[in-house]
């Protein structure tokens, strides 16, 4: 539950409130069948802003439960939890249930009506990790940066990347020595294991960084979700997402607002320096997936509209897959759109030959084949 908890926090963040609003409720109906009063209370917390922002009047119940728990508890530390969502409504709970709120650490206090995207919503020297896995890995805490380049434990990085990849799930024992250190006697590897931790631990105290990041349990390990941090994977995935949420409900300029967010997050691709390791590549070849997706609507979105920004996106696709025959096809008709018919020929004949390299086969299409038919090229 606190890992949904997060997740909602996030979404608050990226001010993604329907689909917020949508997972606080079955938050809330969960913690309330199972007695789990702290949840409930950081869940109603979350609500009431959301209530706030959708200025809607069925809160007073909600302000209740949540004014009874946080008394009765001494649940006050959780205002100092939230101090971005406290602050916004800071007035309601004043006006209704006379709590007193604690002043706000500064250093964790995030900018949250100056800008809707997450990375901007963050303090410049706020204490918590924000971990980059697209482009060239970063691991950055206030003015510090952790880099590839600062590591001398390679193999404690390359861990720490693949639990913040997998930030979502437990990952046992076993499947890390074996994506690790498969060649070590079982003792030997374990031990491997335990120094990497050992020092993952000891750079983020480096950091400054007192919180348990790295969780374990019956030999299970996790990256820890329930604390603050940032992580692009995770705010790139929660754009593409809610961009084809968007784009199936037929609301495109939203859905395009979001799909130019994660291709931004996208740069160079996740983690191009592990491109050939085991542990990585299905991420690595989802995130691709999901970025020529986005190319491929935000394509479609500019073809009427915009043709010299449509052709860029094709071109960015085609750079990437470049066998896909439905988009070669959109990208020789786009030129001759455009009237760049000797461009469209060069085009072909330059597909044509690849195909045929790499392939074994010519590249063959009906609307295509007339078009080369009609100035004889062979």
């Amino acid at each position: 539950m606190n890992f949904e908890l997060q997740k909602v926090r996030l979404l608050i963040h990226l001010k993604q409130f329907e689909k917020a609003l949508s997972h606080i409720g079955k938050i809330i109906q969960i913690a309330t069948e199972g007695k789990a009063k702290l949840i409930l209370t950081e869940a109603l917390l979350l609500k009431l802003f959301l209530s706030k922002s959708f200025n809607l009047s069925s809160y007073n119940e909600d302000l209740k439960t949540f004014n009874e728990l946080l008394s009765d508890n001494n649940y006050q530390f959780i205002l100092q939890k939230y101090p971005e969502i406290t602050s916004s409504i800071e007035d309601l709970i004043k006006i209704n249930s006379g709590v007193k709120i604690p002043s706000l650490d500064a250093s964790f206090k995030l900018r949250f009506e100056a800008s809707p995207e997450i990375s901007y919503l963050e303090s410049k020297k706020a204490l918590y990790p924000k971990i980059y896995l697209f482009g060239e890995f970063r691991l950055v805490c206030g003015d510090k940066v952790l880099t590839m380049k600062k590591v001398r434990n390679q193999k404690a990085l390359e861990l720490f990347k693949f639990l913040t990849l997998n930030y979502d799930q437990w990952i046992i024992q076993d499947v890390i020595i074996e994506n690790f250190w498969p060649n070590l006697p079982f003792e030997k590897s374990r031990q491997s294991l335990y120094v990497a931790l050992h020092d993952i631990r000891k750079r983020f105290q480096e950091f400054s960084l007192v919180e348990e990041y790295i969780l374990q349990k019956n030999k299970n390990y996790k990256f820890n979700v329930n604390k603050v941090y940032y992580l692009d994977y995770e705010d790139f995935i929660l754009h593409f997402e809610e961009g084809n949420k968007l784009f199936k409900n037929k609301q495109y300029l939203k859905a395009k607002e979001h799909y130019l967010k994660a291709k931004k997050l996208y740069s160079y691709g996740l983690l191009p320096s592990n491109i050939y390791d085991d542990w990585a590549i299905p991420k690595i070849e989802d995130a691709e997936k999901s970025y020529l997706s986005i190319l491929a609507i935000l394509y479609s979105l500019e073809k009427e509209k915009d043709i010299v920004m449509a052709e860029n996106y094709l071109d960015e696709y085609l750079r990437i897959e470049p066998f896909a025959d439905e988009m070669n096809i959109e990208y020789i008709n786009l030129l001759l759109k455009k009237g760049e018919r000797k461009k469209a020929l060069d085009y072909y004949k330059y597909i044509n030959e690849l195909y045929k390299k790499e392939l074994g086969t010519a590249f063959n299409s009906k609307e295509i084949n007339y078009f080369v038919k009609e100035f004889q090229i062979y």
